[in-house]
């Protein structure tokens, strides 16, 4: 078996995965997730903080959403990688227990 020795960083770098409600965010959390955005292969206006936290905070004020994070933590410095926006559905004829699916506003041509 062949392997390949990685050396860590100084100080290494971990993950960190969280599940917010939209309130909790921080600002750096935002700015991070706009920022992945901006840099995305196939970018989606309609998954963008800059759409999605309005549209919570307006169209759907009473909708339990949770935002997704995944980010990677070296020292003091984060940075999201991967963002996702889930609301928890009831059990359905095609899926009979309760489940999560991705945020989509009425006004919202494409999901993610």
């Amino acid at each position: 078996m062949l392997a390949l020795r990685v050396p860590q960083p100084d100080p290494p770098l971990t993950w960190r995965v969280s599940a917010l409600a939209p309130a909790e965010l921080t600002a750096g959390q935002i700015r991070s997730w706009a920022n992945l955005e901006a840099n995305a292969v196939e970018p989606n206006a309609y998954l963008s903080p800059h759409f999605v936290l309005p549209a919570l905070r307006h169209l759907d004020p009473h909708l339990p959403a949770q935002v997704c994070l995944v980010e990677t933590v070296m020292g003091d410095e984060s940075s999201v990688v991967a963002a996702a926006v889930v609301v928890p559905v009831r059990a359905t004829r095609l899926l009979p227990w309760p489940h999560r699916m991705v945020y989509q506003s009425r006004y919202a041509n494409l999901s993610g």
